[in-house]
């Protein structure tokens, strides 16, 4: 697919390699390697660690306030091996991660939220591209609504196709009235199933989706786990409660937009449905595992 060329969003960007912090790992073998530098002029290699799942386990990885998860490919290649990232807390961040192999299902890939209102977190340049295993239950990322979800997570250079329970499920918190932010940029959905982009707030408070591409052409049926069991709706972006401002986007499908529960959509320079240009791909979006844990 070709790449759009649209500028990346470098604000407060510093070497990816500066700072890294160990996070509460369980039962994982890790190994530390090289990966390819990115272009000429900068540095030759970037390391990264490997997290091996055994077959049939979930590995699951813990983040904290304050605390940095990056440079990490999570192998789940083995036969049922999964894994889950539950960050919580502010000022978090999670970059430069893969989750390479197909997920069984069972659990989400990748569980955030932010605790304190004015909190603030990050999520970036995270490949969840391989998909997911027909008839399955849960999915990509479910931002989590029962801390709840009270801040401002952005969402910048993620993957996530062919994910069988929502690929992005961002807007449980609502229900309590609390309603936190969550924002997607320059980013990439494949075919995920109820949902590629489910997003909303309360109160007036507003979330963006920014450059951001659908596709919708290969959605996997849900499993037993979905309220719906056997069913493909591969909605575009499903917005929630408030208004969700959408723009310079492509978001295709048959329900490339959907609203629930009070849930506008503002858009602005965005082509929908058959008008979309779905084969473009974000500048900066991973599309390989190693593409993300290797910084480039």
């Amino acid at each position: 697919m070709a790449r759009d060329e649209t500028a990346r969003d470098t604000d407060s960007e510093q070497s990816l390699l500066d700072r890294r912090s160990y996070l509460k790992l369980t039962g994982a073998a890790m190994a530390s390697v090289a990966a390819a530098g990115a272009s000429s002029g900068s540095a030759n290699a970037a390391s990264y660690d490997t997290i091996t799942v055994s077959a049939g386990d979930t590995e699951t990885i813990t983040v904290e306030s304050g605390e940095t998860f990056e440079n990490t490919l999570i192998d789940m290649t083995a036969d049922g091996a999964s894994a889950q990232i539950n960050a919580s807390g502010d000022d978090w961040t999670i970059r430069n991660v893969a989750f390479k192999g197909n997920h069984p299902g069972g659990n989400y890939l990748l569980t955030p939220g932010v605790t304190s209102e004015d909190g603030e977190a990050l999520i970036e340049n995270v490949y969840m591209g391989d998909g997911q295993t027909e008839g399955s239950g849960k999915g990509g990322v479910w931002v989590n609504g029962n801390l709840p979800h009270r801040g401002t997570i952005t969402f910048r250079n993620v993957h996530v196709a062919h994910m069988i329970d929502n690929g992005l499920y961002g807007m449980d918190s609502g229900y309590s009235g609390v309603g936190g932010v969550v924002n997607v940029e320059d980013s990439y959905f494949d075919s995920n199933n109820i949902a590629n982009i489910r997003v909303g707030s309360v109160d007036g408070r507003v979330c963006h989706v920014k450059n951001c591409v659908v596709e919708a052409d290969s959605t996997r049926p849900c499993g037993e786990g979905c309220s719906s069991p056997g069913a493909t709706n591969s909605r575009g972006v499903w917005a929630w409660f408030g208004p969700v401002e959408v723009t310079g986007s492509d978001i295709g499908g048959s329900a490339a937009r959907a609203t629930k529960d009070g849930g506008q959509i503002e858009d602005t320079d965005t082509r929908w449905g058959s008008e979309a240009d779905t084969d473009r791909v974000p500048e900066g979006v991973p599309m390989a595992a190693e593409e993300a844990v290797g910084g480039q």
